[in-house]
């Protein structure tokens, strides 16, 4: 046999030997910092997303022209609209997004022509391209019962709202947010009016 298989490693080999095990140990310690970093980013975020700051993807036309299919969009988790503002709610599994037009105790009457009155007082709507009264199956005037909302889409032709009892006025409680911003298209991001 050789002297290669028979001799004890070398000084300089046992240093090489544990400094490359020493690496080693570092790296997993590394890689098990970095995987519990990037879990508690991720927990982070998720709380942020479903408590804080709820995202929303737009489906279908009801919104049109302010808002598109497909755009995402972020909110902030608030129970507390005001009229004039775009919001998101609960409604038999999925989430809606309509514009907030009366709240709790308001007057709402719709003309045939589509025309929106509150408490009266004609509401200005320049989100609205089109007026319309659309699918309005419930009986005007009507008052909106403490607690609740009245929500209509922009695209006033085929938006299913607070007109329409498969709708109806909106519980408070079913806000999951009231939106903010337009996160995409990034050509299109900016404030929600």
């Amino acid at each position: 046999m050789s002297d290669q298989y028979n001799s004890f490693p070398t000084l300089e080999q046992l240093e090489a030997e544990l400094k490359w095990e020493t690496e080693i140990g570092e790296n997993r310690r590394d890689i098990r910092k970095n995987v519990a970093f990037l879990a508690v980013f991720t927990a982070v975020l998720l709380f942020l997303e479903i408590f804080v700051f709820p995202l929303a993807r737009v489906s279908g036309t009801s919104m049109e022209p302010t808002l598109y299919e497909g755009e995402l969009l972020i909110g902030i988790a608030d129970k507390t609209p005001e009229v004039g503002e775009v919001i998101t709610f609960k409604h038999e599994g999925y989430v809606l997004i309509k514009r907030v037009i009366a709240l709790s105790g308001d007057s709402v009457n719709i003309l045939e022509d589509g025309t929106v009155l509150v408490n009266g007082q004609l509401v200005e709507e320049p989100y609205v391209v089109e007026k319309a009264l659309g699918k309005c199956d419930i009986t005007l005037p009507i008052v909106v019962p403490e607690g609740e909302i009245f929500v209509m889409g922009d695209h006033r032709s085929v938006s299913v709202d607070s007109r329409s009892t498969v709708v109806g006025t909106v519980s408070i409680k079913s806000i999951t947010s009231r939106v903010l911003l337009r996160l995409m298209p990034f050509r299109k991001f900016g404030l929600i009016r």
